[in-house]
């Protein structure tokens, strides 16, 4: 029986992911400006998602280290969506 999930991991990546959004979503016009506040916004409104995300960091290497294949194809899967926005 696993003593572990992922849970940490991906909370911290939604987090991230949700930061390469702002960022995709902001330079749509080729510059960050006061256009965007908007997209500032809604990264306030998720600020529960990043609080999540910090809260838990530390149990991060523990995940890692029992990672079984399903878990580590749901973290490449999310890598490759965050990385399809870069």
């Amino acid at each position: 029986m696993k003593e572990t999930g992922i849970k940490e991991s991906v909370e911290v990546l939604d987090a991230f992911d949700l930061l390469v959004e702002a960022r995709h979503e902001a330079l749509q016009d080729g510059v960050i400006n006061y256009k965007d506040i908007p997209v500032g916004i809604k990264l306030i409104n998720r600020l529960d998602l990043f609080l999540k995300a910090v809260k838990g960091a530390e149990k991060i290497p523990k995940e890692i280290k029992d990672i079984d294949k399903d878990e580590a194809a749901r973290i490449g899967y999310i890598f490759a969506r965050i990385l399809a926005k870069l």
